[in-house]
């Protein structure tokens, strides 16, 4: 069941990177996709991320979402050419706000821990991420 859900993930992923490449010609999205699985002292978790916007199109800079082990939160990796303050909001299946935090983010290398990650029931959840009037997105899946 779990790799039927990730395939089919994957594959809505590949069509929403076509969409939006059908519509956008400016920017061509590339789609990054892992698993990673975390066992911890007390509970095994799998985070499924896929990245469809990466923060600045074509180029090595973009967003990826990694599970810290050490906290069993998330971090949210990036780039960025300038210091700002940003939003980190965390949105479920039908886009209820469920988990959201503000940070200062430098010039270069960002790394942010999403924290309450693993208050975070299983399910597929969306990652946005808004600084300098721009919203990038990832979406992940949690099954524990």
């Amino acid at each position: 069941m779990k790799s039927i859900l990730t395939i089919l993930l994957a594959i809505f992923a590949i069509i929403s990177v076509n969409a939006q490449q059908n519509f956008d010609t400016a920017i061509h999205p590339s789609i990054n996709a892992s698993t990673v699985k975390v066992n911890s002292l007390f509970t095994d978790q799998t985070v499924f991320s896929t990245t469809n916007n990466p923060f600045y199109g074509n180029s090595k800079k973009g967003m990826t979402i990694m599970p810290n082990s050490a906290t069993q939160d998330v971090k949210v990796i990036f780039r960025t050419d300038k210091s700002a303050e940003a939003k980190i909001i965390v949105l479920d299946e039908s886009g209820k706000n469920v988990l959201q935090q503000n940070a200062q983010i430098a010039e270069g290398n960002n790394n942010i821990n999403i924290d309450n990650f693993h208050s975070l029931n299983d399910g597929t959840y969306t990652i946005q991420l808004i600084s300098n009037n721009e919203t990038y997105t990832s979406t992940f899946m949690i099954w524990k």
